[in-house]
């Protein structure tokens, strides 16, 4: 499959839906590569940022699959990655455990916004990856961020 190009990005944004806002009142605690723990507040309906309409879509789309499949062994996410477009991890945070593909795919577009990254989770081993749009297994080195 090829990357789209730069002017089929633009067009599928500007076709995409407005996305949700944020369901809730929350802060988003994370650490980034350095170590640092950073936090961000998000305010009850704070929208996705316009340019990543398309991106929230394709983000809920894969969240929701990737959230059945660890339902299905009978687990749940948790903890998460962000990684930029060289693969380097420049954060690591945790989602609660009531966040859905809505409320994952928020975070995902506020994480591609403040720093051009996109979420990945660390899941169990026996996951059945067939339906999750974009799966990849990604070997996270140890010690990231010490």
């Amino acid at each position: 499959m090829t990357e789209p190009t730069l002017k089929q990005k633009i067009e599928a944004n500007r076709r995409a839906k407005v996305p949700p806002g944020a369901k809730r009142f929350r802060t988003v605690h994370w650490k980034d590569a350095e170590g640092s723990t950073l936090m961000a507040l998000v305010s009850m309906g704070m929208p996705v940022a316009d340019n990543l309409k398309a991106f929230y879509w394709a983000e809920r789309e894969t969240f929701g699959g990737l959230i059945a499949a660890v339902e299905k062994v009978g687990a749940t996410l948790g903890d998460f990655v962000v990684v930029n477009d060289d693969n380097q991890v420049v954060a690591v945070s945790r989602v609660e455990p009531e966040d859905d593909a809505d409320d994952i795919a928020w975070l995902s577009c506020m994480f591609m916004e403040m720093m051009h990254g996109r979420l990945g989770f660390l899941t169990p081993e026996d996951i059945d990856r067939s339906n999750i749009k974009g799966a990849v297994q990604m070997h996270i080195p140890i010690g990231v961020g010490s």
